[in-house]
């Protein structure tokens, strides 16, 4: 079936903004002691550093000044590119200047805007439940040109940069840049799904079982999944993004073998995914851990045509909203999640999750909770990962107590594909400046202590450097300040933390 109803045919072409550059080269250099430096064998057991692991290993911290809950990050052969609430900001020197290259409500609010153009405004928008009344007026123009999720995704092979902002739970506003970010052309697609929420945007490879035709109209599939609340589903382009032309319930799957023909529920589990990862070869995975036993990893092999359910270890629960997986050159596949314990934990497959390597935990032994998860690759057995930690509390993030205090934390390994790897982490922000003090609500709404809201994101440059996007909770009267409480942890920049001194995700490139 259709995903969305398609507006009118005509394609506009938007070009991009700039607003002033910001710049900042913040380093935040970790310490080898109280457990901000460790090498871990994931099981707890601190070790010495490996060749390779050894060395200094910091990270630069460098905001953009744009304000964001829930930032995504895409790397193209030229730029870094994050979202930040309604706007993408471009970055050419690792962050150290950014550019706002386009922003939703300043180039969409006005073209649906009467007073602007007259009767221009569609019709779907205006059948959303509760309707519109007066569709539309300055308050409805603003609730549908403002994001309520947004999401960002450069396809690798083309430097095709998405950016999609999800407006309502009927409302979803995809646009896409193949000219690193000058002009931006909004896909036709807009309204019309009920219950469309956490939306995820990206591209992979045709899978194996249902190859690339001879002249496709764009070179990879695109991927639409989004949470239905007890159903995740999938929408797939082939022509870029413009269409697209089925949805497919990932939940009600054969777990019997791809292919099959017996639909089966899957429960409890379900809802809210992850965002999906695709290996050289096309195949998809898509996670999903709310609610579940332990991590789930939804496969499929012919374009989401049809999935297959692959349970993972349930000895520690799963409870990562976004759970994060990344595919290696060899097929390799890696899952980072946080655990019923809160703890984080790395999980590998080789044969599409049909069986499971682990769990390692990767958390330092003296962080008692954690939350969030971003996770990246390059050569074979290169990985690195991120989320953020508290050595405060052993609490759910949600309830954690007014003064916990909330770190990013780090990690790599270079020889993820070892019987037993080790990992190194580290703490990339200074003690005095915590990301987020106080609780990380996780139950959506507007709970008082709701500030950064529901992820990070995580990237690597080509030459092998990482990057992670995060919401800093911590800025203005709370940096720097020892008597910050969770009252002055209310900002939400966005900001970005690359690998200033450390091995690259490249072999080639060797350290930084």
């Amino acid at each position: 079936m259709r995903l969305f109803p398609m507006l009118a045919a005509a394609t506009l072409l938007l070009a991009g903004c700039s607003s002033s550059t910001h710049s900042d080269t913040t380093s935040a250099p970790t310490s080898a002691t109280g457990g901000h430096d460790v090498v871990l064998d994931g099981f707890n057991n601190t070790v010495s550093a490996p060749l390779g692991l050894d060395g200094p290993l910091t990270l630069a911290l460098r905001p953009t000044y744009h304000r964001g809950g829930e930032p995504n990050i895409g790397i193209t052969s030229k730029a870094i590119y994050v979202t930040a609430g309604p706007g993408v900001e471009k970055s050419t020197d690792l962050g150290k200047t950014w550019t706002e290259v386009f922003n939703l409500t300043t180039f969409w609010g006005p073209l649906y805007d009467p007073a602007v153009i007259p009767n221009s405004w569609p019709v779907s928008p205006c059948v959303v439940s509760p309707p519109l009344v007066g569709c539309p007026g300055p308050d409805q123009v603003a609730a549908l040109t403002r994001s309520s999720d947004d999401m960002l995704w450069v396809d690798p092979d083309t430097d095709r940069v998405f950016a999609d902002f999800m407006t309502g739970l009927y409302c979803s506003k995809l646009f896409y840049s193949d000219n690193e970010g000058a002009s931006f052309t909004p896909s036709p697609f807009d309204c019309g799904v009920p219950v469309n929420d956490h939306q995820k945007v990206m591209t992979a490879h045709y899978g194996p079982d249902l190859p690339k035709p001879s002249n496709p109209i764009y070179p990879n599939l695109v991927y639409y999944c989004y949470n239905k609340l007890l159903a995740s589903d999938c929408a797939i382009s082939v022509d870029g993004g413009l269409t697209f032309q089925y949805d497919r319930p990932t939940t009600i799957i054969d777990q019997g073998g791809e292919g099959g023909t017996t639909p089966v529920l899957m429960g409890p589990c379900g809802g809210i995914n992850g965002h999906p990862a695709g290996a050289p070869d096309g195949t998809l995975y898509l996670p999903i851990n709310n609610g579940c036993p332990g991590p789930v990893v939804m496969v499929t092999t012919n374009n989401g045509l049809t999935w297959t359910v692959r349970q993972g270890p349930t000895a520690h629960g799963a409870e990562e909203i976004d759970p994060e997986i990344t595919v290696t050159p060899d097929g390799t596949a890696y899952m980072l999640y946080r655990g019923t314990d809160h703890l984080a934990y790395l999980t590998r497959s080789h044969d599409r999750f049909a069986t499971w390597e682990g769990p390692w935990l990767v958390s330092p032994p003296d962080v008692r909770s954690t939350v969030f998860a971003g996770l990246t690759s390059g050569d074979d057995g290169r990985i690195a990962f991120s989320f953020l930690g508290t050595r405060d509390s052993a609490e759910d993030p949600s309830n954690a107590p007014n003064a916990t205090h909330w770190n990013l934390y780090y990690g790599t390994s270079l020889e993820a594909e070892a019987e037993r790897p080790l990992f190194r982490v580290v703490q990339a922000n200074a003690d005095l400046d915590p990301v987020q003090i106080g609780c990380v609500w996780l139950g959506g709404g507007g709970n008082p202590c709701r500030n950064m809201l529901d992820f990070i994101d995580m990237a690597r440059t080509p030459e092998g450097r990482p990057v992670v996007v995060f919401s800093d909770g911590c800025t203005a009267t709370c940096d720097g300040n020892a008597t910050a409480t969770n009252l002055n942890s209310r900002g939400r920049t966005v900001t970005i933390a690359v690998l200033d001194q450390g091995p690259s995700l490249v072999a080639a490139t060797g350290r930084y």
